[in-house]
């Protein structure tokens, strides 16, 4: 649960913290960004990283395929389109992060989209979404490095920004950090203590009212916005009381991008 203050500057103060291994900003390959829907999405490179954090142990070796992830949040404007679609009234039309939504509304958003193409779309896996977050980099609390920037991120008592209103990581992904939290696909798990590969979570039974999923990124209204920051706390029947929005990936292998226009890049 996201923790309250007053104020920016006792934020700012308690969290600057050491690297926990790496810290080198080298240089990041260009990224093939395509649309899909009409949702931008962003190639990650296959790679391995360090997961977790000294107050989110253990610090794990993750290794990683390539994947597909959206640039941007999904948003209102975007998510309005499947409920006009489906009889429902729009929430807006703004380029603001789709928010006041529950997990299994999320999941029938993901469930329709997937009707649309032959895509298959999916929220990503707690370590698909925290690689995509440090962005190539290895070891720092932001994706920008190890102190908070004003003026990086949505958080506390900022209100709601359109997406990509802030500067992009290192992989050109925009919010990661701030503006609001995102949902993360399957339930709360410990972390393993040795190396794994594509670890998957354990599968969100969203049939159970007290099922719990993961939260991640946080945003406005948080304290912690650094990209280790792990939050349990959504019961799938229940709109999340800080803001939190969306952002999904491409679930089967996207070969289909191969017989698209070639494709633009980011990160050149």
């Amino acid at each position: 649960m996201a923790i309250q203050i007053l104020s920016k500057t006792f934020f700012a103060a308690v969290l600057l913290f050491a690297c926990i291994a790496g810290c080198s900003k080298g240089t990041i390959p260009k990224l093939a960004e395509q649309k899909v829907l009409g949702l931008e999405f962003v190639e990650i490179p296959t790679g391995k990283f360090l997961m977790g954090h000294k107050l989110e142990k253990p610090i794990h070796e993750v290794s990683l395929d390539g994947f597909w992830i959206m640039k941007y949040e999904v948003t209102e404007k975007q998510y309005s389109k499947y409920l006009v679609a489906n009889g429902m009234k729009a929430v807006g039309v703004s380029e603001k992060p789709i928010t006041n939504i529950d997990r299994r509304e999320a999941q029938k958003y993901i469930d329709w989209l997937n009707k649309q193409s032959e895509i298959q779309f999916d929220l990503p896996s707690e370590a698909q979404w925290e690689y995509a977050a440090r962005g190539g980099y290895q070891g720092f609390d932001f994706p920008w490095g190890d102190g908070y920037v004003e003026g990086y991120a949505a958080v506390l008592e900022d209100p709601i920004q359109k997406v990509g209103s802030f500067p992009p990581n290192g992989y050109g992904l925009f919010d990661m950090c701030g503006n609001v939290a995102e949902m993360c696909r399957g339930v709360y798990y410990d972390y393993p203590n040795h190396p794994v590969r594509n670890p998957e979570p354990p599968t969100l039974d969203l049939t159970d009212d007290e099922e719990m999923y993961i939260t991640r990124g946080l945003g406005c209204e948080s304290v912690y916005p650094q990209v280790w920051i792990r939050i349990g706390s959504g019961f799938v029947n229940e709109v999340p009381p800080s803001p939190t929005g969306i952002r999904l990936v491409i679930k089967n292998n996207p070969t289909y991008f191969e017989q698209m226009k070639p494709p633009q890049y980011v990160n050149e």
